[in-house]
């Protein structure tokens, strides 16, 4: 009887302990779990010019007037010695390979690179780079560009001290970007739990 007492406890406590540390994983985030994207590039280059010019396409609704080339921090169209530059330049984004293919159209070659990234929440698929599109926007929007390091907190509601989640470093982000990140964040409390960011802006 003591046996069998021991051993139900023993799996109560081991049960209570994975339940305890799971509620703090770092990968707990906005999903919960790892929700695939995808995106597709776009390069396009004559038989006069060895660049690539490259624009992201994540099949979202958009004008023809659109442009989404990537651009640098100032908004300066990025051109690439490549699409193998270009898959490089996304790579360290976490984007990864899927297949491509190439399209000739007169005297320019159309290049289709298909890529996909696992995301934990919704702002990860733009997270380091930004298009034409993009940055006009935030011009328009807000002119306030913040580099920061977000760390997205949760604690439950009876006790005083917060968990830290997971933790990030955004440059040149946004500010109603940023806004829209921590609004994102909160609008998960509940009954059991608040949620909060708090931001390091960058000296």
């Amino acid at each position: 009887m003591k046996k069998s007492l021991f051993i139900c406890l023993l799996f109560l406590s081991c049960i209570g302990g994975f339940a305890q540390s799971k509620i703090f994983q770092p990968s707990d985030s906005l999903y919960e779990k790892p929700r695939r994207v995808y995106c597709e590039l776009l390069g396009m280059s004559n038989f006069f010019n060895t660049k690539v010019k490259i624009s992201v396409d994540f099949g979202q609704s958009r004008s023809l007037t659109s442009d989404e080339r990537l651009v640098d921090e100032n908004g300066k169209v990025i051109k690439f010695n490549s699409m193998v530059d270009g898959m490089n330049y996304m790579g360290q984004f976490g984007w990864k390979f899927a297949q491509a293919y190439v399209v000739t159209i007169g005297q320019q070659n159309v290049y289709h690179w298909l890529l996909y990234k696992d995301i934990m929440c919704e702002a990860d698929t733009y997270k380091g780079f930004q298009t034409k599109h993009q940055f006009k926007d935030a011009a328009t929007l807000d002119l306030t560009l913040i580099s920061c390091t977000l760390q997205y907190l949760k604690k439950r509601k009876k006790d005083n001290e917060w968990e830290l989640v997971y933790d990030e470093y955004r440059k040149n982000l946004p500010k109603t970007d940023l806004e829209n990140i921590i609004a994102e964040w909160k609008q998960q409390s509940d009954d059991n739990y608040d949620y909060e960011v708090k931001v390091t802006r960058d000296k």
